[in-house]
């Protein structure tokens, strides 16, 4: 007599194993393209905060040391200068100096690229403490903790007339 066995047949058994590498195959492809996605959307975004001091000036006149910077935001990303931080650090023996955060949402600030932004309209922004020393190199560091932006520029302290 003929044994009849129990099982699936080997046609059944390679449809169903080519089927689960089918799926696997195509569950890989999705996380990675989702993982790639991610990834690129975060590099255009950040290739898009552009920003950069295009003139700075500080000044030891008269006890009151203070500062002058031009910034210009180049790329296409808003900026929210409603916290503005400076640090200032001296470039001979990178001691930090000064921190000082600024309430600058009153400011003009072009949001479209290639736009200047000064505060008070280009006039002196005063420091709270007098740290600068005439002929010293500084860097000052502009961060705007609410846009995540942070630019940096060096200026020689002067007394300025």
């Amino acid at each position: 007599m003929i044994e009849m066995r129990k099982g699936i047949s080997p046609v059944i058994a390679i449809i169903l194993l080519l089927m689960m590498t089918v799926a696997a195959a195509g569950g890989t492809f999705l996380w990675i393209q989702n993982m790639t996605q991610g990834q690129q959307e975060q590099a255009t975004e950040e290739l898009n905060k552009k920003m950069e001091v295009v003139d700075l000036a500080c000044d030891t006149q008269s006890g009151n040391d203070r500062f002058r910077a031009f910034i210009e935001n180049s790329g296409s990303v808003d900026i929210d200068t409603s916290e503005a931080e400076v640090r200032v650090t001296s470039v001979a023996d990178g001691t930090l100096q000064l921190t000082q955060t600024f309430d600058w949402s009153d400011k003009s600030f072009g949001n479209a690229s290639g736009s200047d932004w000064v505060p008070a309209q280009g006039s002196w922004t005063d420091l709270s403490q007098d740290v600068l020393e005439d002929g010293l190199d500084y860097r000052f560091e502009f961060s705007f903790p609410n846009s995540d932006f942070t630019t940096s520029e060096t200026c020689t302290a002067r007394e300025i007339a």
